[in-house]
């Protein structure tokens, strides 16, 4: 003989697996409007980057930075096709996890149009760049601690995304962990 779960049983369960289910999608990471490269995400070390370059060929440098004492490990690849631009990415990892990306694209009369309209898009009207919440931050979009060049931003998460185009017309993309160390 077979016994029949109680009515109050069954919806004890249904109710958990709900739980369950709303929890996974919360939790569930969204993908950036400015994402890279898949399964690159900030925190992780050089060697899951390597990883998901999937055989690209990189470069690994040292930064330092000038004045501010922080020095970084930099992963480059050269002329990736990023966010439907050709571009030099450079990861840089502060204590051994990903902390910045900085994407150099090298079409500058169409790429900062499109980046920004990309933005906007995504994230709606972007915002002048707010320098106290991005602290040390600056020193992984430039080396100097300063821009150049007519710059705005948006927010994703604990990530500043700042379009920066440059005085000779460049545009480049900053991504910036805002919960990394050295911040």
């Amino acid at each position: 003989m077979i016994k029949e779960e109680s009515p109050m049983k069954k919806l004890i369960a249904i109710l958990t697996a709900l739980c369950l289910m709303c929890s996974a999608a919360a939790f569930a990471e969204q993908a950036s409007a400015f994402t890279v490269k898949e399964g690159v995400t900030f925190g992780m070390n050089q060697n899951d980057l390597i990883a998901a370059l999937n055989g690209a060929r990189y470069e690994t440098d040292t930064e330092h930075t000038h004045g501010a004492g922080i020095i970084f490990t930099e992963v480059e690849v050269e002329d990736q096709n990023v966010f439907g631009v050709r571009a030099d990415v450079h990861y840089l990892f502060f204590n051994g996890k990903l902390a910045a990306i900085h994407v150099d694209c090298d079409d500058g009369s169409n790429a900062y149009s499109q980046l920004k309209a990309k933005g906007t898009e995504a994230y709606g009207e972007s915002a002048p760049v707010d320098m106290a919440k991005l602290g040390n931050g600056i020193y992984a979009a430039d080396d100097d601690g300063r821009f150049e060049g007519q710059t705005e931003c948006w927010i994703d998460g604990n990530v500043m995304i700042i379009l920066e185009k440059e005085a000779d017309g460049d545009t480049d993309v900053h991504m910036i962990d805002l919960t990394a160390e050295f911040i």
